[in-house]
């Protein structure tokens, strides 16, 4: 099953729990993100890619949310987190996608 399969509530639903879990080349990744527009751009981009099981192996753990400081609202920032750790600063809320 891909990503295209599932609806546009489930897709969130899952995002917002535990995580998509899909393959990427050689590589499982599962994301986790509540942000409406990343959700969205992970619906186009990865529309393609093949689900996998979420009890399987899970190469990366990738997750993009809003930092825990007034950046949240004052000059929107968003925190990438790669297997629990930040591997560079907060970014710019409009780069969801890129920093993905």
């Amino acid at each position: 099953m891909k990503i295209s399969a599932l609806t546009s509530t489930d897709l969130e639903s899952r995002l917002k729990g535990s995580g998509v879990v899909f393959r990427t080349g050689p590589f499982t990744v599962n994301v986790q993100t509540a942000l409406p527009d990343l959700i969205e751009g992970i619906g186009l981009l990865y529309a393609d890619y093949p689900l996998e099981e979420e009890e399987g192996f899970t190469d990366f753990h990738v997750s993009v949310s809003p930092p825990a400081n007034l950046r949240r609202w004052v000059r929107p920032q968003l925190l990438f987190l790669f297997d629990g750790w930040p591997p560079f600063t907060p970014m710019p809320h409009s780069q969801a996608i890129p920093v993905l």
